[in-house]
C-alpha cells in the first residue's frame, strides 16, 4: 500500500496512520526508518522532503510532506491491532474541521471533536475496569450522540460490540448478552449527556467467548419468530455495506439526516451511524411532536423511516407538504404499500425510495 501524509512519523497499522508523537527515527540513506516500527513486525520506509541527515524526534522535526510505504513483516506477539476504519475516519474528519457539527437537535449541538475527547475518556474508563481487548460489550443507547461516542470508545479499546436496542428492557438485555458470551453491558442513560456518570456499565461474572479477532460488531436479528439470532460482522463488511448502501441511495458526505430510527438497528446503524463516522454527515435528532420543523431548521437532506412512521405522518390533519430541503426519503424494515407510496409522492412531489430484506446479513432489494 502507498499513501501521504502530513505530520508526525505514524504507525503503520493496516489502515489510516496513527500518530505517534516523539516516535524514534533516523536518517538511513535515502530514507527515513521508523525504529518503533519494527519491533512490532512492520517495517515503513519514509521518503521525505526537505531531507534530513541528522538523527531527529519525530515531534522536533517540525511538519513535512512525506510518502509512505510498508510491507508486513513477522508480527510479534505485542503487534497492534489494526485500527477500526471507522474510528480512523472520523479521527481523519475531526482533525479535518473538529468544529464541524455531528449531531444537531432543537436546542442541542454537538461537534466532531466533541464527541472524539468524550470517546477517549470512556476508552480509558473502559481500559481501568480491566476489560480485555476482545471483549464483547452489550451496548444500548437512547437518540442522540451519546450512541457515537460509546461506539468509538468501544473500538478505540478494540472491543466487539453487541448491539441492543433501548426498548428491550434491562433484564432481558442482560440475559441476551450473557447468553451470547459478552464480557459486560454499558447501557446509557441520556443521549445527549456530555459528561461522564450517566449510564452504567455492568462487568458479568461469566467466562466471556472469544471471536474471531475480524469481528467488531454483533448484530441482533428481530426475534419475531424465537429467539433472536447474533449476525457477526467484520469491519470489512460493515465498511462495505455502507459503500454499497451510499453508492445505490445516492447518500453523500455533505448529507444532513434526520434521525427517526434507533442507532442500534442495522437499518439505522447502516443509513445514519455509518455516514456520521465514515463521512463526517450530521445527524438531526427531532422532537417527536414537530419532526418536519426541525428538518427544516437544520435543513435534513435525508429522511430515513419506516412505512407506520410515513403513514402516520400522511394520516395528519392540515399536514404541509413535506420541506424542500429533503432530497431523499427512505423506507425499509417493513413492506411499503405501494397505495401509501404513491400517496406520499402525490403530496410532497418526491418518491419514498424502499429497501427491504436480511439487512443483517446484508441481502436486501432496492426499489
Amino acid at each position: 500500500d502507498r499513501g501521504s501524509f502530513h505530520g508526525h512519523v505514524g504507525h503503520a497499522r493496516r489502515g489510516p496512520l496513527v500518530p505517534l508523537p516523539g516516535a524514534f527515527v533516523q536518517w538511513s540513506g535515502a530514507r527515513w526508518q521508523d525504529e518503533a516500527l519494527l519491533a512490532g513486525g512492520e517495517i515503513a520506509s519514509i521518503s521525505c522532503s526537505p531531507a534530513r541527515s541528522t538523527r531527529a524526534k519525530a515531534a522536533g522535526a517540525g511538519p513535512f510532506s512525506a510518502h509512505l510505504a510498508w510491507v508486513p513483516g513477522v508480527a510479534s506477539l505485542d503487534s497492534p491491532a489494526p485500527m477500526d476504519p471507522f474510528v480512523a475516519a472520523f479521527l481523519q474528519l475531526v482533525e479535518s474541521d473538529p468544529q464541524a457539527a455531528v449531531a444537531l437537535g432543537p436546542l442541542e449541538r454537538v461537534s466532531r471533536a466533541q464527541i472524539a475527547e468524550r470517546a477517549e475518556v470512556e476508552r480509558a474508563t473502559l481500559e481501568r475496569r480491566g476489560l480485555p481487548p476482545g471483549s464483547t460489550i452489550a451496548l444500548s443507547a437512547p437518540a442522540g450522540p451519546a450512541f457515537l461516542w460509546a461506539w468509538l470508545a468501544l473500538r478505540m479499546a478494540e472491543m466487539t460490540v453487541l448491539l441492543v436496542d433501548t426498548a428491550i428492557p434491562p433484564a432481558e438485555r442482560r440475559r441476551v448478552a450473557v447468553r451470547l458470551g459478552a464480557a459486560g453491558s454499558w447501557s446509557l442513560d441520556e443521549g445527549w449527556s456530555s459528561s461522564s456518570g450517566h449510564g452504567s456499565l455492568e462487568c458479568f461474572q461469566v467466562r466471556p467467548r472469544r471471536l474471531p479477532p475480524n469481528v467488531v460488531c454483533l448484530k441482533l436479528t428481530s426475534g419475531s419468530t424465537g429467539e433472536p439470532a447474533a449476525i457477526a460482522v467484520s469491519t470489512e463488511q460493515l465498511h462495505s455495506d455502507y459503500l454499497q448502501l451510499e453508492a445505490s441511495l445516492d447518500l453523500r458526505g455533505g448529507d444532513r439526516f434526520l434521525v427517526l430510527l434507533p442507532l442500534s438497528h442495522s437499518y439505522g446503524f447502516s443509513v445514519l451511524a455509518s455516514p456520521a463516522l465514515l463521512r463526517g454527515a450530521a445527524l438531526v435528532f427531532p422532537s417527536a411532536e414537530d419532526p418536519d420543523r426541525i428538518a427544516a431548521q437544520h435543513e435534513a437532506s435525508v429522511v430515513a423511516s419506516v412505512p407506520s412512521w410515513y403513514r402516520a405522518q400522511s394520516a395528519l390533519a392540515g399536514r404541509k407538504a413535506w420541506p424542500a430541503c429533503t432530497r431523499t426519503f427512505l423506507s425499509a424494515a417493513a413492506p411499503l404499500a405501494p397505495e401509501l407510496a404513491r400517496s406520499w409522492r402525490s403530496k410532497n412531489g418526491r418518491p419514498i425510495h424502499a429497501f427491504y430484506g436480511s439487512s443483517e446479513c446484508g441481502g436486501i432489494t432496492f426499489d
